[in-house]
């Protein structure tokens, strides 16, 4: 802890002495940043000058090039018309003494005239580029008096300008050579407690391997703590897959029960058709019992009481169907909740683990990190330590995700459970129907039966 103080106050004495001397560039480079402004300001007025004339210089350049080129266009084209004229005028004067003696209907005369024409418009353009030639010549020798005049005041400010850089210079090497000094008395300052600082750091280096000693018992312990939570982690995982892995054999001892039920409901099916086949029979057969039971109503009016004890005795066995149903649901309904209230209370079990082990794992942190706080110049173990805790809190997610997988697969399995239950009773009660209609037919058909043979006799 000696040490520490004294390397503690070696470094405010080195920042200290770092503050003196940012401050005092600071303030050479305030004092220097004003003549700088100055000397900036007066190169970028000499070359906003030097812009100005330059960009003036282009543009006479480009003006000058373009009537020069403009006029050399239209000497060529004088001197070619000159030449078309004079070649006219020679084949005109040629021509003369054959001509017809009707001169207007000569062509040779019109295109003489066109080309004067042509000749005195090429004239006139003639005159207005010389004129505006004269204007630009003037235009020029103005710009060329103002470009002296510009060039005069370049040069006087640009020697009042070295004249300030120059004396700007001097004033910064001066405070340069000062500025030096100050650095080679705080250089030797530093160099010292450098040293000391060596030195304080060969006995804090002795004092580390002691920490990293006490910190490598440390890491042994967490090691230990997280191998013990893995495996209870680890237990718990195979308990949960042996849980699904029954749940998946109850599924599948369900579904064959369903399938078997298809194959009844597909032979109830088959026999339902029987029945309809019997029952066109039967009503072809109506059809010529018909006539005779119309003789036997009187004895019909007999047998009715006798139909009225077979309808009695029909819904009581309806009912009775239906109390069968209602038990077989109480009693479905009780298995489940069973099932639920077992897996809530080991859900729960589980989250008291879970909790459990958390908070010892937090007891733990809240030890190491207690020792961590003598441990100051140990950061960089503390981080690793950290980091290793989050790993463990990082597996303690997957755990409690596939915890929350299980949990889901089981409310899966019970949601199915229910439907297949629900499909079950609909084709018991679509069992009882057919059975009951087809008993009913029996019957009808025995009575039938038995008032043909009673109305035969």
């Amino acid at each position: 802890k000696g040490g520490g103080a004294q390397l503690l106050e070696l470094r405010t004495q080195n920042y200290q002495l770092s503050d003196d001397l940012r401050k005092n560039t600071a303030g050479k480079t305030l004092v220097t940043d004003d003549d700088d402004d100055e000397v900036d300001a007066l190169l970028s007025e000499n070359e906003m000058l030097q812009g100005k004339l330059h960009s003036q210089e282009e543009d006479f350049r480009l003006q000058n090039s373009t009537l020069m080129t403009e006029l050399s266009k239209l000497c060529t084209q004088i001197e070619q018309l000159e030449q078309e004229n004079q070649g006219l005028k020679e084949g005109g004067g040629a021509s003369v003494p054959a001509a017809p003696p009707n001169p207007a209907s000569n062509p040779v005369d019109g295109e003489l005239l066109r080309l004067q024409a042509e000749n005195s418009t090429l004239q006139k353009k003639m005159k207005g580029f010389l004129i505006m030639m004269t204007r630009t010549t003037k235009m020029k020798f103005v710009s060329f008096c103002s470009f002296q005049r510009l060039q005069g005041e370049k040069e006087a400010l640009y020697n009042d300008s070295r004249t300030k850089i120059d004396e700007i210079n001097q004033r910064k090497e001066d405070e340069l050579k000062a500025a030096n000094i100050r650095m080679q008395k705080l250089q030797s300052d530093v160099l010292a407690a450098n040293q000391l600082t060596a030195e304080l750091k060969e006995q804090l280096q002795s004092k580390d391997k002691e920490h990293e000693l006490a910190l490598h018992t440390l890491k042994d312990q967490i090691q230990t703590v997280k191998t013990q939570e893995v495996n209870l982690l680890r237990e718990q995982q195979e308990a949960l897959t042996a849980e699904l892995q029954q749940r998946r054999a109850e599924q599948e001892s369900l579904l064959a029960q369903r399938d078997d039920l298809d194959s009844q409901l597909q032979e109830s099916s088959f026999a339902n058709r029987k029945l309809l086949e019997q029952l066109t029979e039967e009503g072809q057969e109506k059809e010529k019992l018909m006539r005779e039971l119309d003789e036997a109503k009187k004895t019909a009016e007999k047998r009715k009481s006798m139909l009225d004890d077979m309808a009695i005795q029909l819904n009581q066995e309806k009912s009775d169907h239906k109390e069968a149903l209602s038990d077989l649901k109480l009693q479905h309904e009780k298995e489940v909740l069973g099932v639920r209230a077992r897996y809530e209370k080991e859900l729960r079990g589980l989250h008291e683990d879970k909790n459990r082990s958390e908070e010892e794992i937090r007891q733990q942190l809240r030890d190491e990190k207690a020792r961590t706080k003598e441990l100051e110049g140990l950061q960089p173990k503390v981080e690793e330590l950290q980091a290793l805790v989050q790993s463990m809190e990082g597996t303690k997610g997957w755990f409690e995700r596939r915890l929350k997988e299980a949990e889901e697969n089981i409310e899966k399995n019970s949601l199915e459970h229910q439907e297949e239950v629900k499909q079950l009773k609909r084709v018991h009660t679509l069992q009882l129907e057919v059975h009951t209609h087809h008993t009913y037919k029996h019957k009808h058909m025995d009575f039938q039966k038995n008032m043909f043979l009673e109305a035969s006799l």
